[in-house]
């Protein structure tokens, strides 16, 4: 072996040897050589280093220090393949964001865990941030890019020329391209990590730009931030910076003043960073809580935006190590995103490529009954302590009193469901024995003139007409299964299904059928094509509201299979002629958009959204109201709400939320009036495989608001709330 070999060799084994400890506020790299030399195994241990080659050899669980504290634990990961799989964002629809640099895309996943689209860029992301309103922030490659909700790109930029290797650089960096490390904005203020070198010795800059990628300012240059990598997330006005070689995240304000830095190096607490540069990522979870990554110990914690230690996550399955090594994971990209309710955590695993998943574990559940314990007063219990032959007793039976305590969850969990009833004290409706009329499958309601209920069957192709009463009294045969209904003020029936239009006679003649026009039909993704496919579901173009004005019949047509299916909205005469594409890309769960009308304005859930949006007859946006929210009875919840719109002739417009089973009132413009009921279907607080958590619960209104009819999809029936006495 050559002298220079020798050289190399051994400079490459001091770089990635065992570094010493660093404390939250030293910027300056200690020497390697001096601590190995002079502390004993207790000093390395107290550093949080490596007591020599031995530990290496220590067995790989000792890295999961704490896993039996663990908050959540490792399900299967997300069937989605990526070429090379670089950032997550939860967006604010509930949709997961994942870049693919590979092939220059993010793919957007849905919360069950499929891929529902794909959004082409013409550059590899490596970074991603969504703003409040759903606009969407990356970069890579030294580009930067502001995108639409639905994907469109409406704003382009380059990083500033000032985010160049340095001099200082190690010369292996200066091939390597600048990496964009980290996005996050707040308010109008863009915070930018770019890295220009590699290896550990990297650093990295922190610039501050407006949302159009102007006016940048260069905040630092001095990061230390292993292989370019130095995550940023934001929020309540204040930018969080994994500077991850120093162990540590530094809190900046928006102009870029430092507010902070918090964080130690320690590989036997579970409060200190591991392994050889941690945190590496960061995410914001609910309640404000800061959730790390640390990679190659592969281990997510929360802590408080100050930095107190609160809670270990988890750990993923991908390899373990104690120390920086040849292994490409060491201190690669593990980067995080959480869902909103903090029940699930999603993990990128760089080697394997895929997304891995951390869900809550079910005992947490179970702190319920612990809780209900203390309200059953132990200490009164305790009194008799003085017995103790007498109190050794009970305790021989406590098991078998247990056993109905630990199914106790099980029965209880309609209890967790009311829960989800928030104020249902102050309904002013209770449900009523639901109609005993059959269906093969209800999909839509309408009141008539006649205080009849129409009630379409869409697998019978039927419109069975209802009486006051509740009794079934005539039928009205259809060439099409009915999906939406209108009546006109005039008694005319209008109504539409598997892509055709029927205009009826109050006695249910059919005067004139249409199919719809050839633009209804908005983009179908793969995914609802496979979805559609396993459910033996034909993928028809779904009629998922009509609603009829004095001159105009306008008419919602949804197309897909998924939460990000869209919808588009047209207007007809009353003939059903001259149709008139009036908005497209309306947010609508598994083509469901329902649409009512005052005589003046139309009004249309669009329930993936959580918003009601008012148009005038020509199209035009009048205002959008609505808001998603899982405590406040204003608000919206579960999945994709409201999902169903009705009108009481005294122009208040009634809600309708699946999943909840929930009815509200509102004014036209969004003021809430107050709880109609709940009804007595399944509750789920969000999206799941349940087939009723986003289904229609289409219903209809009694002229005096005293009465509604609700259809209750799962169980194929019509229910009924009265008004209470």
């Amino acid at each position: 072996m050559k002298w220079f070999q020798v050289a190399l060799l051994t400079g490459i084994l001091v770089s990635w040897g065992p570094s010493p400890a660093r404390t939250a506020d030293d910027d300056k790299p200690q020497s390697q050589d001096k601590p190995e030399a002079t502390d004993g195994p207790k000093e390395a241990e107290q550093r949080g280093g490596t007591t020599g080659k031995g530990d290496r050899d220590k067995p790989e669980s000792l890295e999961d220090v704490g896993a039996e504290s663990a908050s959540h634990a490792e399900v299967d990961p997300l069937d989605v393949e990526f070429g090379t799989l670089t950032a997550l964002k939860m967006h604010t629809d509930g949709n997961l964001l994942a870049c693919d640099a590979k092939s220059k895309q993010i793919k957007v996943i849905c919360p069950e865990g499929n891929l529902v689209a794909t959004i082409q860029l013409e550059f590899a992301p490596e970074a991603i941030d969504v703003a409040a309103d759903g606009a969407i922030y990356c970069g890579g490659e030294g580009r930067l890019a502001k995108l639409k909700p639905s994907g469109e790109v409406i704003q382009t930029g380059k990083v500033p020329e000032k985010a160049e290797s340095s001099e200082e650089q190690p010369k292996r960096a200066k091939s390597r391209k600048r990496r964009i490390s980290g996005i996050a904005l707040c308010g109008e203020t863009l915070m930018v990590a770019v890295g220009a070198g590699g290896g550990r010795g990297s650093r990295s800059q922190l610039f501050r730009l407006d949302l159009q990628f102007q006016k940048a300012k260069l905040i630092t240059e001095d990061l230390r931030a292993c292989c370019q990598r130095c995550d940023l997330v934001a929020k309540d006005g204040v930018f969080y910076l994994a500077e991850n070689t120093a162990h540590r995240i530094v809190r900046y304000d928006v102009e870029g003043n430092v507010l902070g830095k918090w964080g130690q190096q320690s590989r036997t607490e579970l409060q200190g960073f591991g392994s050889c540069c941690n945190p590496m990522n960061l995410c914001f979870g609910p309640k404000g809580m800061l959730y790390t990554a640390e990679s190659g110990m592969a281990r997510v914690k929360r802590y408080t935006p100050e930095g107190k230690f609160l809670a270990l996550v988890g750990y993923v399955g991908t390899d373990r190590f104690r120390q920086a090594s040849g292994l490409a994971s060491s201190c690669s990209n593990i980067g995080i995103a959480v869902a909103a309710d903090g029940n699930r955590v999603f993990v990128i695993d760089i080697k394997k490529n895929m997304i891995r998943v951390l869900e809550k574990k079910t005992p947490p559940a179970r702190c319920k009954p612990e809780k209900e314990e203390p309200e059953k007063e132990e200490p009164e219990k305790e009194e008799p302590e003085k017995e103790k032959p007498e109190k050794e007793k009970p305790e021989k039976e406590k098991p078998e009193k247990e056993k109905p305590e630990k199914e106790k969850p099980e029965k209880e969990k309609p209890e967790k469901e009311k829960m989800v009833d928030v104020g249902a004290e102050s309904a002013s409706h209770a449900e009523l024995d639901p109609l005993k009329v059959e269906f093969k499958r209800l999909s839509a309601m309408q009141l008539n003139h006649d205080g009849n209920l129409l009630a379409c069957d869409v697998e019978a192709k039927q419109i069975k007409v209802i009486g006051p009463e509740g009794n079934q009294i005539d039928t009205i045969e259809l060439a099409f299964g009915p999906e939406a209904i209108d009546v006109a003020a005039d008694g005319t029936i209008y109504c539409g299904g598997h892509g055709q239009l029927a205009k009826l006679d109050p006695a249910g003649k059919v005067l004139h059928s249409v199919k719809a026009p050839e633009k209804a039909e908005a983009p179908v993704s793969e995914t609802s094509r496979r979805r559609a496919k396993s459910s033996d579901v034909t993928l028809r173009l779904r009629v998922s509201g009509i609603a009829v004005t004095e001159k105009d019949v306008f008419v919602a047509f949804g197309s897909g299979w998924s939460r990000v299916s869209t919808s588009k909205l047209f207007r007809f005469d009353r003939e059903l002629e001259n149709p008139q594409l009036l908005a497209e890309g309306i947010r609508g769960c598994c083509q469901r958009c329902d649409l009512v009308t005052d005589g003046e304005s139309v009004y249309l859930a669009e329930n993936s959204v959580h918003r009601i949006v008012r148009y005038d007859r020509d199209g035009k946006v009048l205002g959008k109201w609505g808001k998603k929210s899982r405590d406040e009875l204003e608000g919206f919840g579960a999945c994709c709400n409201p999902m169903n719109l009705g009108f009481d002739a005294g122009g208040v417009l009634y809600t309708a939320e699946s999943g909840l089973a929930r009815l509200k009132r509102y004014s036209t413009d969004g003021k809430f009036l107050g709880l109609v009921g709940y009804l007595g279907t399944d509750r789920f607080r969000s999206a799941g495989p349940h087939a009723a958590a986003c289904s229609n619960m289409a219903f209809t209104v009694s002229p005096d608001g005293k009465r509604l009819y609700v259809m209750d999809y799962k169980n194929n029936l019509i229910r009924v709330l009265q008004e209470k006495d």
